[in-house]
């Protein structure tokens, strides 16, 4: 049931072409192979399953998936096609689901080009969960409204930007490995992570010039990547530091919730940084709301300093710190601030202040 739900939620309402609509139900020798695709992506799970006759059904993902999730799991799930037909029968339940016509459902395309690199297929997962909060929402652009992945010195470098904060997460690999530089559309990143998120065995990639696909011994996804050029972003990460802050996370992550509260339309919050006077407040206004100042114990240290940024940017990166406490640096006025978990250097967020 789970591999039905997951690999469901990859189809959508497809006026033109209505197969596009339904997850393809297919026996290949000992196992129930599963396919999905709305031709930007897709993706093939097989299950191990006892075939005492083979066949081939296209069902509607919406009534399929529905059906499952009413039912529940723990039960023995027997199926046969019968005229065109899925019948489905477990201990409580029997229930006859209309198919559709399965010779104009797409075959996936097979991997091509070389394949690159072998890594456990949850940790693709846990980087991308890491970044993909910070791409950008727009397709005007489509190569930042997307994850980009490159290999460095036997990391994987996971990145994603909207121009108004950026967010990198690194995963070391056991043994050095070759890596391209692919550019991953958020929608087709964010279901790889969801596929890949509980997938522990290793998963094998294969990259071209417009497709990425990653082979598991069960798993089998392929992605539109993007034609483009990431913007060189090392450029903009500050290679120095003339205010830093270490606080403990729970402290600046309820400041920031509790200024939010009386931010602006803007969610404009300010970040005061005094080291002589031992003072680090964040505080806001509203026209509509009131004022607000929170003044956390820290340490300081460096020049003092007042910025302003997006309460929900400084928010999102906080899901994916683990540490209890953050480092803040700042290097000058109008440059971004960098938010770290205290002896992590695996994950790096930028955050642009707001000048207004």
């Amino acid at each position: 049931m789970k591999a039905v739900l997951s690999i469901s939620r990859l189809v959508g309402k497809n006026l033109t072409l209505p197969i596009l609509s339904t997850v393809l139900f297919e026996t290949i020798d000992d196992r129930l192979v599963l396919r999905a695709t709305n031709l930007d992506i897709g993706a093939e799970i097989s299950i191990k399953a006892k075939i005492t006759e083979g066949g081939k059904i296209a069902l509607p993902a919406q009534i399929i998936g529905n059906f499952l999730s009413g039912v529940g799991g723990g039960d023995e799930v027997q199926i046969s096609i019968d005229n065109g037909n899925l019948k489905v029968t477990t201990g409580k339940h029997k229930t006859t689901i209309k198919g559709m016509p399965h010779d104009d459902f797409p075959n996936l395309p097979q991997k091509e080009g070389d394949e690159t690199a072998t890594i456990p297929g949850n940790q693709i997962s846990l980087g991308i969960k890491a970044v993909l909060y910070a791409a950008s929402q727009s397709d005007i652009k489509p190569e930042i409204a997307s994850v980009y992945m490159y290999g460095d010195t036997g990391d994987i470098v996971f990145v994603a930007t909207d121009s108004f904060r950026l967010a990198e997460k690194r995963i070391h690999l056991d043994k050095k490995q070759e890596f391209p530089k692919l550019i991953v559309p958020i929608r087709n990143a964010s279901e790889i992570s969801r596929l890949l998120e509980d997938y522990g065995e290793n998963v094998l990639f294969g990259v071209t010039k417009n497709q990425l696909t990653i082979a598991g011994d069960d798993l089998y996804i392929v992605s539109r990547v993007v034609e483009g050029v990431f913007p060189d972003y090392l450029q903009i990460m500050p290679s120095g530091k003339t205010t830093e802050v270490v606080v403990l996370k729970e402290d600046f992550l309820g400041a920031i919730k509790t200024a939010s509260l009386f931010a602006d339309k803007f969610f404009q919050v300010k970040v005061s940084i005094d080291p002589t006077n031992a003072k680090f407040a964040v505080s806001s206004e509203g026209d509509l709301t009131g004022a607000h100042e929170s003044n956390l114990d820290a340490t300081l240290e460096g020049e003092p300093i007042e910025m302003s940024f997006n309460a929900r940017y400084v928010l999102d990166s906080m899901t994916t710190i683990k540490e209890d406490s953050l480092v803040l640096t700042f290097n000058g006025k109008n440059k971004p601030m960098v938010i770290r978990g205290v002896g992590d250097n695996n994950f790096t967020y930028l955050a642009m202040p707001l000048n207004r």
